[in-house]
């Protein structure tokens, strides 16, 4: 009997120890992905504040799902704060050009995105266009409260991937 519970008290400390390794490779492989992505920021040449990888997919509902990453690449300047502005500009349906912004687009929606990291922010949402509005790019303009941060603004041609 206390052979059986030797052995019973072997394979459960094999199984939380295989645990304890699963859950530390997972963190490992985490950390080396934002190692990598940090690496990029500073060899990617950019000012100390960017855009990276904004992507726009259409959903089955016909709104548009957008994403990007804010990024800041100095050192030592601790937490950015400050708001992202996201701006449609197309065409209506009488041909006026316009620029809707995320309150226009977003039901219930502020007009900026607060914005509060370290090293980078991911940003996503869900818009909704207006019927007959022809959109044509997206400008996505970063204000920092933060000493040391210059305003970003980059636009985006409007490429939406399939959902």
């Amino acid at each position: 009997a206390s052979g059986a519970r030797a052995s019973q008290i072997n394979r459960d400390a094999v199984r939380q120890a295989q645990g304890t390794m699963a859950d530390l490779q997972a963190e490992r492989s985490r950390l080396s992905k934002e190692v990598s992505f940090l690496r990029g920021l500073l060899s990617a040449g950019r000012g100390p504040l960017h855009l990276r990888n904004f992507t726009l997919k259409k959903t089955d509902d016909g709104r548009y799902h957008f994403q990007v990453t804010v990024a800041q690449a100095l050192r030592n300047i601790g937490t950015t704060e400050g708001k992202l502005r996201l701006d449609v500009a197309g065409t209506d349906a009488e041909g006026r050009r316009r620029k809707l912004n995320l309150s226009e687009l977003v039901p219930d929606g502020e007009r900026d995105v607060s914005l509060r990291f370290i090293h980078f922010q991911d940003v996503d949402g869900v818009i909704g266009l207006p019927q007959d509005f022809r959109p044509e790019s997206v400008t996505i303009e970063i204000r920092p409260k933060t000493k040391g941060l210059k305003r970003v603004t980059e636009v985006f041609p409007w490429k939406p991937d399939a959902g």
